[in-house]
């Protein structure tokens, strides 16, 4: 997120310590707090008529990662995209395709992209759909003008591979995590840069993960009514439900998802060597 990194508040400037003016700058700073560019051009301004070393103290302490603020950002809007192509799923019981640079905010799911303070520039959105699946990406520039990609691959309940995503960086085996790729999980679309491929790996140990919009379904595992998703164990959104199943047995796995009011969506599973993570939106009755 936002960072403001104060460097040595003690800092020497001219033999002299500017604690006062550190705490002058840090109130400032607190005050604008949301904006990140303003904050620096307030107090820059501010103290222009200071002596020198007041002015170099500023500009070395106001050090603001707007490249990471812009990358935050990109994932949050990119997990909100995710959340309202489930909801709308949910009404009408089909996913929308959003095309890049598109100019189209008479869809909800365009209009959520806008829900942000610092940082909202430099990131454009993608999805590709079909059917159940898609492919959600988002597009962020750096400062050194490359682009970063991080997304999502929904593939089919019980597929291990979903679809290409529309930049053509997300490709359907899923997201990259090191050795493993993962489907129905937020990250890098592939190996780009060690200090940002940040994503929650779900381990070596087998166990089944269903994720539900909405929380509180039932999942039923060959007849066997296991629990149900808890939003208190989701792993995108509070728009989510989450079930783990740890250790759960060998073979071939017949899952039903169900809750009153929604339609049941049922699916078979072939366990591979790790977790299967399951993402499902269920939709409304009609």
């Amino acid at each position: 997120m936002n960072r403001i990194r104060f460097e040595s508040l003690q800092r020497k400037s001219t033999g002299a310590s500017l604690p006062f003016f550190s705490a002058l700058v840090e109130a400032f700073f607190t005050l604008f707090r949301s904006s990140l560019r303003t904050q620096c051009s307030i107090v820059r301004t501010f103290l222009a008529a200071g002596p020198v070393a007041i002015s170099a103290f500023v500009e070395s302490s106001c050090n603001i990662d707007l490249e990471g603020s812009r990358l935050q950002n990109g994932i949050e809007r990119l997990i909100r995209l995710i959340e309202m192509e489930d909801g709308y799923f949910l009404k009408h019981g089909k996913y929308l395709t959003v095309l890049p640079n598109s100019s189209n905010d008479s869809f909800e799911v365009r209009s959520g992209l806008k829900s942000c303070v610092t940082g909202c520039d430099g990131c454009d959105f993608a999805v590709a759909k079909s059917g159940v699946a898609f492919t959600a990406e988002v597009r962020c520039v750096l400062d050194n003008g490359t682009y970063y990609y991080q997304g999502y691959v929904r593939p089919e309940p019980g597929l291990h591979r979903g679809i290409d995503g529309l930049f053509g960086k997300c490709r359907s085996e899923g997201i990259f995590a090191g050795k493993r790729m993962l489907v129905n999980t937020v990250g890098p679309c592939y190996e780009q840069d060690d200090r940002r491929d940040m994503v929650i790996l779900l381990g070596r140990k087998k166990r089944l993960l269903v994720q539900t919009m909405p929380s509180g379904a039932t999942i039923t595992v060959n007849g066997a009514v296991m629990g149900q998703s808890s939003p208190g164990h989701n792993t995108l959104s509070r728009s989510y439900g989450s079930y783990f199943w740890e250790d759960p047995s060998d073979g071939p796995a017949l899952i039903a998802i169900t809750k009153d009011g929604y339609q049941p969506v049922e699916f078979t599973l072939n366990w591979g060597s790790y977790t299967y993570k399951a993402a499902v939106a269920l939709r409304l009755r009609q």
